[in-house]
Formats: structure tokens, sequence, C-alpha cells
């Protein structure tokens, strides 16, 4: 989330003032034509071929089964961010997909990227605890899932025992 803030905020600044058209993947995948033909106006494109005549190879290429991260119910990154800021930037984002920019929020990225800027020395050791911390939860989550494994197994094998057992008894009773 704090690297998508970061890249956010900086591509915002660098680029102020100049044509862009902002989306987001979940408008692309729900309606590329509008997207595309937004896009096109935006920038005063004409695309080298007809949206129709590409919607087959561009449906094939947005395929939904294809998208690799989905959060169930999610749809701002605050869950994830204790801060706000990137709820904030998203929800800024989200309006200016829908309806366009608003030069009205720019003081507000200015103040977040400002506050970003001099979190940042701060954050840094967190992020990389955090991270850490993740891969040794990785680690003992991948030792306590062959354990279980193991567990299983040997479970199956006293069951498999047993039964041998009880037919090898009743093999000697008859």
């Amino acid at each position: 989330v704090l690297l998508w803030l970061r890249h956010v905020l900086d591509a915002e600044a660098q680029t102020r003032g100049a044509a862009r058209v902002f989306t987001s993947y979940d408008r692309l995948m729900q309606d590329w034509r509008s997207v595309a033909t937004g896009i096109e106006r935006g920038f005063g494109l004409n695309w080298p071929r007809a949206l129709e005549a590409s919607a087959p190879e561009i449906e094939a290429f947005l395929a939904a089964e294809l998208r690799h991260f989905k959060v169930a119910g999610e749809t701002t990154p605050t869950a994830l961010e204790p801060t706000g800021w990137a709820a904030r930037v998203h929800a800024i984002m989200e309006v200016w997909a829908a309806s366009g920019e608003r030069t009205s929020d720019h003081a507000v990225l200015d103040d977040i990227r400002d506050a970003f800027d001099r979190a940042t020395p701060s954050i840094m050791p967190l992020a990389q605890a955090s991270l850490r911390l993740r891969a040794e939860r990785a680690q003992i989550t991948a030792r306590l899932e062959s354990v279980q494994a193991n567990l299983t197994k040997a479970t199956q094998a006293a069951a498999q025992a047993q039964t041998a057992a009880q037919d090898l008894a009743e093999a000697r009773a008859t």
C-alpha cells in the first residue's frame, strides 16, 4: 500500500498540468470500451483500429479469470493502511476516474505527499520489520503444514495397522 501511495503521489505531482486521463483497473475490467473512448478523447487520439474490430482480442486479454489479485469486499486500501492517506488518495483517484480531475484536490494531494515524505524515515524500518515477520510467518506456516501432513500420514498408518491387527486376530481365531 505504501509503495502504491508513493507511486501515485509522485506520478500525479510530476504530470500535473500535462494532458492525462484517470481510470482504474476495475473500470477497465467492467467497461473497457468507455475507458478506451475516454483515453481517446482525453489525449485527442484516433486508435489505429476501430474498437469493435479489436474487441475480441481485447476481451480475451482482459479476461476476469486472469486477474491475479482481488480482496473480496475491499474497495479501498483502508484496512491495510491505518493513517488513511492511501484511502484518501484512492478516493480522489476514483472521483477523477469517474468525473474528471478537480484542481481543488491538488492541495490535499500535496499535503499528503508532504506528510508522507516527512514520515518516510520512520516508516521504512517498520516496513522492513513487517517484511521480515511475514517471511518468518511463511516459514512457520510451511513447517506446520509439513507436520500436519506427517501427522495425517501417521494417523492413517496407525489406523491401517489397527485394522491389520484386528484382521490377524480374526484370522487366528478362525
